[in-house]
């Protein structure tokens, strides 16, 4: 089964609040955020696995802990635990895809629904925007670089295009899901995502979500 949200019909669905990464990853480790990138909660268990997965990050987990480190490989993870002084407790490896992404054509940003300003009405409007830039790499500095909008159908067609139709379906389900009504000022979530041309994550499919936090 590709999607990990799945309800029966006149099912009520069950909402999730979240209000910070915390919230996220937590999810995110139960299954409920569709095709994330696989983590490990200690070093040990990452060893037994390095060769098959070898480019990982070390997410921090305590504020403590200043310095991040967003892309290694494992033998660079070797040298970090032996010459710098960081405590392992308060790390967390996650997957980080392949260097050799930077730069190739894909698809990658965020989307929500939200209101925004049509400038061929000059109207205000309610509807899906896709915030997306076709290079792969490092999301911000790509979005910055070559970030595009789009909205309304045009938004839903460029994420069709790139997304099988299981990974479009959950991308869709994972916006209701989190989607909040009892919130008047912020009730729709951003979904961050990357479509590249190889499978990665916990469900090995070309579609992964980064983050989803609390809308605009």
């Amino acid at each position: 089964m590709y999607c990990l949200i799945t309800f029966k019909k006149g099912e009520k669905k069950v909402k999730h609040r979240i209000d910070n990464k915390v919230d996220f990853y937590r999810l995110a480790s139960l299954g409920l955020c569709g095709n994330t990138p696989v983590t490990w909660n200690n070093f040990d268990d990452y060893w037994e696995d390095k060769e098959k997965y070898p480019y990982i990050g070390l997410r921090r987990t305590a504020f403590a802990e200043k310095k991040s480190y967003p892309r290694m490989h494992h033998t660079d993870l070797e040298d970090v635990l032996m010459f710098e002084d960081i405590d392992k407790g308060t790390y967390v490896i996650t997957e980080v895809p392949d260097p050799s992404i930077e730069g190739k054509y894909g698809l990658q940003g965020e989307f929500t629904w939200m209101t925004y300003f049509d400038s061929t009405d000059n109207t205000r409007k309610a509807g899906w925007v896709l915030y997306y830039a076709n290079v792969l790499g490092y999301m911000r500095k790509r979005l910055a670089e070559s970030g595009q909008h789009a909205f309304g159908m045009k938004a839903l067609n460029i994420l069709r295009s790139h997304c099988s139709s299981s990974e479009y379906q959950e991308l869709q389900e994972l916006f209701d899901f989190y989607t909040d009504y009892g919130d008047t000022r912020s009730p729709f979530p951003v979904i961050e995502f990357a479509v590249m041309n190889h499978p990665f994550g916990r469900l090995h499919r070309n579609t992964t979500i980064w983050e989803i936090r609390k809308g605009y």
